[in-house]
């Protein structure tokens, strides 16, 4: 599992809107389910689908600007975003030998 976590790299800002997402799916499933008790399944269905045409593009542009903010706080205060953009993937050389005064043949 840990291999899994930092092979994805979130950071707090995208746990944060992560769990936000998960909150407004959780909500709009009891929502159907409380409407669904009220009005039956067909009933449930209409009231969802208006829901999601008429709120889920600003709900999805919301979460959206929040993770944007989020990430933008993190790299100002050079948090573990500025570290995943100023991180170079390049193999690093390999280090000189310490000057001995011998010739190389020998050394």
């Amino acid at each position: 599992m840990r291999s899994v976590q930092s092979r994805l790299r979130f950071i707090w800002a995208d746990r944060i809107v992560l769990w936000l997402a998960i909150g407004v799916l959780a909500a709009a499933a009891i929502c159907w389910c409380l409407v669904a008790v009220a009005a039956g399944a067909p009933g449930a269905d209409h009231v969802v689908m208006r829901f999601a045409a008429d709120s889920g593009a600003v709900v999805i542009v919301a979460l959206l600007t929040l993770w944007a903010a989020l990430r933008a706080m993190d790299f100002i205060a050079h948090g573990a975003t500025s570290r995943l953009v100023q991180r170079d993937d390049a193999p690093k050389p390999a280090s000189t030998p310490r000057p001995t005064g011998k010739p190389m043949a020998t050394a």
